[in-house]
Order: structure tokens, then sequence, then C-alpha cells
């Protein structure tokens, strides 16, 4: 009987073998993602939800007329742009406690307009899309921006939103208005002037233009302090020793101490820069858009003063790309050390703190290495330019030629 069975094993078409081990390995893969939404627990609902607090009271600075950058007992500086304060408004009219529910619905919201489009874009399966956009959801930056109060998801949605779904008339508007809510979505104008996008790249810097016009408006005594004064970048120094700020600046403090000077700093920020940016420039280039566009996420919250680890919601596209591209051991990997996130596991969070090991060092910059790994990656190997998805490919093989030619264009 066991070699009748063996014999039929051998005579099974091996599409059918390959299905089957297929569906065994997204069954594991579902119950390991199930777990880790298990583990999260409750996090999701969990924290005093300062940063939503911070972003309330901005906006009713802008109602009150008061300076938006006032210090205010019992909240954090508020570090946006003016423009930020004001679409912050809504949140301010409707209280802490509705506009909390309201956020983490926008995020959420945010999250699978994040996971559809880039798995539409990247042609994952709608199984393994979903799989990843569950296992996203237990990863310590998606489910801290909702526990904070933070807008980063929706601010990713804008970018992903502008870049892959508007129509090209339309390109480049959503990127602006992302950037004057929070400086650091400008780099994704870098896209469109690498695609020679010129238009696309003129709206964006207008719509941008305008955001600070309208902040200006309705903030005219606070407009001054951030774009001209500029005192918000004297909280950088301070920030960098805390350790789940993932920035380049922040690691060569905490290696080097408050006293590492700052032509160094800004010295190796700017290689890095350039070789980023080169770096999307090649998958520009070669037409691997989503690897081109998670490239310029990754250059951002690297050179960036301030990057903390509820920023890098940018993993979850970055996921997509790897499982696209057929780099699962790599997706599994960097999906674990977004869960576990070790630098909540080591000591040292703030600037009288005590200092780190070698060891506690590297597991500080935790995030830092994957966006450092993800640069070096783009810039020196083949460009990741993705394959279509099998429907597609299907479809092309029984198609005419004029059909090929219509699928093709």
């Amino acid at each position: 009987m066991r070699a009748v069975a063996g014999l039929r094993a051998a005579l099974e078409p091996s599409e059918n073998r390959r299905s089957t081990g297929t569906n065994t390995w997204f069954l594991v893969s579902l119950v390991l993602v199930l777990a880790a939404l298990i583990l999260r627990g409750t996090a999701w609902w969990q924290g005093n939800h300062g940063d939503l607090l911070d972003f309330v009271e901005g906006g009713r600075s802008i109602l009150l007329g008061r300076d938006v950058y006032a210090d205010i007992p019992g909240v954090m500086p508020f570090n946006y742009p003016p423009f930020g304060a004001v679409v912050m408004v809504p949140f301010a009219l409707l209280g802490m406690p509705v506009a909390f529910p309201v956020l983490t619905a926008l995020s959420v919201l945010s999250y699978a307009v994040i996971v559809v489009a880039v798995a539409k874009v990247a042609h994952v399966d709608a199984r393994i899309a979903t799989l990843v956009g569950l296992g996203g959801l237990a990863l310590e930056p998606v489910f801290r921006t909702v526990v904070l109060g933070q807008v980063n998801l929706c601010l990713a949605a804008l970018v992903v939103l502008d870049v892959f779904i508007l129509p090209r008339p339309l390109r480049g508007v959503l990127v602006g208005v992302a950037a004057g809510v929070k400086l650091t979505p400008a780099i994704f104008g870098m896209y469109f002037l690498f695609k020679k996008d010129w238009a696309a790249a003129t709206r964006c810097a207008g719509a941008f233009v305008l955001t600070v016009a309208l902040g200006w408006m309705l903030a005219p005594e606070s407009s001054p302090e951030y774009w001209l004064r500029l005192e918000w970048l004297q909280r950088f120094v301070e920030d960098a020793m805390v350790t789940q700020n993932q920035s380049l600046r922040a690691s060569l403090v905490r290696t080097a101490g408050t006293a590492v000077p700052e032509i160094v700093v800004a010295g190796a920020t700017a290689i890095v820069a350039v070789a980023g940016l080169f770096a999307v420039w090649r998958q520009v280039r070669a037409g691997a858009d989503l690897a081109a566009v998670v490239g310029l996420a990754a250059l951002s919250l690297v050179v960036s003063p301030i990057s903390w680890t509820h920023h890098w919601v940018w993993v979850v596209p970055g996921l997509l790309l790897l499982v696209a591209a057929r780099r699962w051991i790599s997706a599994w990997a960097v999906g674990v050390v977004f869960f576990v996130a070790p630098m909540w596991f080591v000591a040292g969070n703030g600037p009288g703190g005590p200092g780190l090991s070698v060891p506690e060092l590297i597991l500080s910059c935790a995030y830092l290495w994957i966006g450092l790994v993800a640069i070096v990656y783009l810039l020196v190997a083949p460009p990741l330019v993705l394959p279509v998805s099998d429907s597609r490919t299907r479809r092309r093989s029984v198609a005419s030629p004029v059909d090929q030619a219509r699928l093709s264009a």
C-alpha cells in the first residue's frame, strides 16, 4: 500500500503538489499572523493619546488666535507647520473623547487604502495581500500610530493615492498637501522630478506653497516663528538621545555622545542622502516605481533628524514590495523586527540616561539598520522591477496580437 501511495504521489501533477505546499504555507503564515495580533492584544486601545492632545491643542490655538507654539502645561510642544494646526481644527471642535475614535477610524481607513493600492500596483495575490495587511496591524509602528493618535497612516495614504491612484492631471497635489501638514512627505516630490513629470512636480510645489500661505493667514504670529526663526530645530539634540528616535543623526549622537561635531553628522547625512537619491533614480529609470517610492520613504526616515518608531509605517508597503519580489525570508525577518521593536527594551531613554553598551547601541537602532540596508540594496542590486501577475500573464498568452498590444500599453 505504501508503494502504491508513493507511486500515486510521484504521478501527481507537479502543479497540484505545488498548490498544496502553497496552501500549507499560507495557513501556517495565517496562524502566525493571528497569533501576533492576539499577542498585541488590547495595546491598540491603550495609551494616553498624547500626540492627539497635542494636535487638538494646535487646532484650538487656531480657533483662539493664540501662538501655536506656546508652551501649554501638560501638552507636548507643537512641532508641525502652522498648516498642520489648521487641519486639526475639526478635532479641536470635536474634543478628545470624540476625536480619538474619529482619528482611529481615519487611520484604519488610510491603512486599508495603503494596502489595497500598493498590492494592486505590485500585483500581489489578494490572499497574500490580506495576510500582509493583517500582519501589518500587529507591527509596532502601525499600532503605536493609533494609540498615540498620530497621523502617519493618513499622510502615507495621501502619498500612495497621489503617486499610484490619482489620474495624471491631478498628481502632485496630495503630496504637496501632506508636506504642508508635516515636512517629511516633501521628499516624495523627488519621485515626480525623477519621472520627469514636470506638471506633477509643479502642482506639488504649488499645493505646498498654498498650505504655507493658508497657515500664515490663519496663524500670522506663529508662522514667522516656524518658518523664519526655526526655534523647533533646537529640540533635535535632546530628542536624539532617546532610543525611540531611529534617525541616522540620533544613532551618531547616541554612539559618540552630544559632543559629536555637527559637521560629522551633516557629512554622514549628506552622503546617505546622495546615495539614497541615486538609488531611487536607478529604480525610477528601470520602471520600478514601487521600489522608488519605498526607497524615498526609507531615505526620509533615515535622514530626518527626528524619526520616531511610529513614523515607520512605510514598513507595510515595504513588506508588500518584498513579497511581490518573492523575498520571503527578508519579508519575515523585517516583519519580526518591526513586531518586536528591540529599541523599546534598551535602557537610556533620555539625555541624562546611562551610556549604552555595544549590543544595546545595535538594538537601539534596529529600524535604522533596516532602512540603511534597504537604501544600499536599491543602490547596488538589480532594480526591483516586479513581475506581472499570473492572471495578466495568462491573459497575454491567450489573447490575440491586437489584444496583447493593448495589454502591454
